[in-house]
């Protein structure tokens, strides 16, 4: 994916698929092969007045391994929270609690990337 098509990509995720709006504070949680689109959602977050942070930790082994207890914390602590790893978050208890809390969470792992850009506007 080339630098245009990723940032027209967190663009999408970020003003469409989880209708971030300026001052929310947004929480991107990436490991160390997920930057430059941790990097791209943080931009299109800022772009629109929210206030991003970005999370890293290192690849999780497997699906549903749980992130470490700050980066949790971290998921907790926001309105939205894009979670873009290469092994997928989804079924952590730390999301359960994150969506308990009231986080609008987005898992950002390969399947998740077609799913809301089919909804981009053309």
């Amino acid at each position: 994916m080339s630098i245009i098509e990723l940032m027209r990509a967190a663009r999408t995720a970020v003003e469409t698929c989880l209708a971030v709006r300026p001052d929310e504070a947004v929480v991107i949680v990436a490991d160390y092969e997920r930057l430059a689109i941790a990097e791209a959602l943080a931009a299109a977050a800022a772009a629109i007045g929210a206030d991003p942070v970005i999370t890293t930790m290192r690849p999780r082994e497997r699906n549903a391994q749980e992130p470490p207890a700050s980066v949790a914390a971290a998921m907790r602590s926001a309105l939205v929270a894009f979670l873009v790893t290469t092994r997928s978050l989804s079924h952590t208890t730390a999301r359960e609690e994150a969506t308990r809390a009231g986080v609008r969470p987005w898992t950002g792992t390969r399947a998740g990337w077609p799913v809301c850009l089919a909804s981009r506007p053309r």
